[in-house]
């Protein structure tokens, strides 16, 4: 079930940028990064913040012409970059001649559990093929996973209990999880704009989603709604994917990790 609403989680504009922020008295973070921690490089085994596992980066191209990696993006030199931050952000560039892919895999230090919530900044553009050889539709998003398993970049979806996703061609996001075996419209538009993805685990097999569209601070809210994948399987992780989704970069930023203080 979707509603719509304004509160919960606000957000605040501090030092490093725009950050997932908890009500005071509510919520606690135990897990957070952002890409401002990267100044020696963003690469595989890198580990900034605190409460997650190292990075594991894959990136799949062809030859001369196609190009596919990871960088830490300055606000100040993508003007593709406007919403999300106003200093730094995690880069994902897949885009040339081929079919090529950019997955940034992390772990979850503990496996999600119940009352817990993942946050996290996303930002992109649209989705519009360059190269001279028909190619499958490109896609962008993120996926919660039950597993850590993370090889190449086709174990984007490996173990998939939760997948937002814009696919090429499409004017809405879609959500891929067990309510149904297709991914299901959310009726969000595709936004160049930034959104803001809460993720709130329910118990073993659902959980309660929220996505607020930067650009406009609307609030939509998922209530409820079945995992998919192995029934019980524990959330380990999340992997960030760019499938050929050019022209421009996906970013994404402040990474977060939260659950409700007990009360005194």
């Amino acid at each position: 079930m979707m509603t719509m609403m304004k509160g919960w989680i606000f957000v605040c504009l501090v030092g490093l940028g725009w950050v997932p922020m908890a009500v005071a008295g509510e919520l606690e973070n135990f897990a957070e990064d952002s890409a401002g921690n990267y100044h020696a490089g963003w690469t595989t085994g890198s580990n900034s913040g605190h409460g997650f596992g190292p990075w594991r980066l894959a990136a799949r191209h062809g030859a001369e012409g196609s190009y596919a990696g990871f960088f830490v993006a300055r606000a100040e030199d993508q003007p593709d970059l406007r919403n999300i931050t106003r200093r730094h952000a995690f880069g994902l560039y897949a885009n040339g001649v081929e079919f090529e892919e950019a997955v940034a895999f992390r772990s979850f230090q503990n496996p999600l559990q119940p009352g817990e919530a993942f946050s996290v900044l996303l930002e992109h553009g649209r989705i519009r093929q360059t190269g001279e050889t028909a190619q499958p539709p490109g896609s962008l998003g993120l996926t919660l996973r039950g597993e850590t398993e993370a090889a190449e970049t086709a174990d984007f979806d490996r173990g998939a209990r939760f997948q937002f996703v814009y696919r090429e061609g499409e004017e809405t996001y879609r959500i891929l999880d067990g309510e149904s075996g297709e991914r299901e419209d959310t009726g969000i538009p595709v936004t160049e704009n930034g959104i803001e993805l809460t993720f709130i685990l329910a118990d073993g097999d659902r959980y309660d989603l929220q996505a607020r569209i930067l650009e406009t601070d609307e609030l939509r809210e998922w209530t409820g709604r079945r995992l998919g994948g192995e029934p019980g399987a524990a959330l380990a992780g999340v992997a960030f994917f760019n499938r050929n989704a050019e022209p421009r970069d996906v970013y994404f930023e402040g990474l977060q990790l939260n659950r409700k203080r007990p009360l005194p």
